[in-house]
C-alpha cells in the first residue's frame, strides 16, 4: 500500500456515510451494554432510577465512556471503525503515524463539543480537515481501493 501522504482528506459526504454507519453500530453496542447495567441493577434492587440522581449522571458518564471506548480501541487498533471500512476512511495523525490514545481522547472529545460545526469545518478550511481533526492533531483520509 503507498504511504498515506499519496491519499485525500476525506470528503463530507464520505464523513457522513462513515458516521451514520457507525452511529447505528455504536448505539447498538451503548444500548445492549445500558440493558445489561439496569437489569444488573434492577436485581440488585435498584427499580426506580430518577433522571436527576447521581447514579443517573453515573450511568451517563459510563455511557459516554463505552462510547469513547468504542471509537477509540477502533482508531488506536488500524486506524477504521467499521463504519470507515466500509466507506474506505483512515483516521492518522498528521504526520501519517497512527493515532494514539490521547489523539483519540481529544479527537472524541471535540467532536461530541460541536459535532455539525466540526464537520461541516471540512468545507472551508485549507486543508480539508474537520474542527476536531484540527484541533486534535489527525486528519481523516480516503483510500480507494
Amino acid at each position: 500500500m503507498s504511504s498515506a501522504s499519496q491519499y485525500q482528506n476525506a470528503s463530507l459526504l464520505r464523513r457522513v456515510g462513515g458516521i451514520i454507519y457507525d452511529s447505528f453500530l455504536s448505539i447498538s453496542f451503548i444500548v445492549v451494554i445500558a440493558a445489561l447495567t439496569l437489569f444488573i441493577l434492577q436485581v440488585n434492587g435498584l427499580k426506580n432510577i430518577q433522571p436527576d440522581s447521581t447514579l443517573s449522571q453515573v450511568l451517563f458518564l459510563y455511557l459516554l465512556f463505552l462510547g469513547f471506548g468504542f471509537f477509540s480501541w477502533f482508531w488506536t487498533h488500524g486506524g477504521q471503525t467499521l463504519g470507515m471500512k466500509v466507506w474506505k476512511l483512515k483516521v492518522l495523525r498528521l504526520d501519517n503515524r497512527p493515532i494514539t490514545f490521547w489523539d483519540a481522547l481529544a479527537r472524541f472529545g471535540f467532536a461530541l463539543c460541536l459535532p455539525i460545526i466540526s464537520q461541516l469545518w471540512c468545507l472551508i478550511d485549507k486543508q480539508g480537515l474537520a474542527l476536531h481533526d484540527r484541533f486534535s492533531g489527525t486528519k481523516l483520509i480516503y483510500i480507494p481501493s
